[in-house]
């Protein structure tokens, strides 16, 4: 092991060493002993009373039944990009765009989108929106 070598890992070891220093002194004397160590509940808790909402497009089979359509099931497309630009499309677009997704899914005589309205920091649906629906 070469002398940089040696050198780059004795100052990983003190960084980590003084970083877990600060936020042990932080904990132990119940102070804040500042940022990434803060112990102010603003950035140590999660917040859960306000609702999340989000876009969920499901494909609708012969049956009727539903099924989420995840984002690794929009190839070509870069799932988190399309659910993320449905929310700023038209009413139009967003048409045009689940029509692109229906016949990605040959499976499916329909795909809808919603928007769901979800508790935060929990799983309990609050409600869901029907925006678009589109059908072979």
């Amino acid at each position: 092991m070469s002398i940089l070598e040696k050198l780059r890992l004795l100052a990983v070891a003190l960084l980590c060493l003084a970083y877990a220093a600060v936020f042990g002194y932080g904990l132990a004397t119940d102070r804040d002993a500042g940022w990434p160590a803060s112990t102010y509940p603003m950035f140590s808790e999660g917040r859960t009373h306000d609702p999340l909402k989000a876009y969920r497009v499901f494909g609708v089979s012969n049956r009727q039944s539903e099924e989420r359509i995840y984002t690794k099931d929009l190839r070509p497309l870069d799932g988190l990009r399309l659910l993320d630009g449905l929310t700023r499309m038209t009413h139009h677009d967003q048409v045009r765009a689940l029509s692109f997704v229906l016949s990605l899914n040959p499976r499916f005589s329909a795909v809808r989108l919603y928007e769901e309205t979800w508790q935060a920091g929990g799983e309990k649906l609050l409600g869901r929106e029907l925006i678009a629906e589109v059908s072979r």
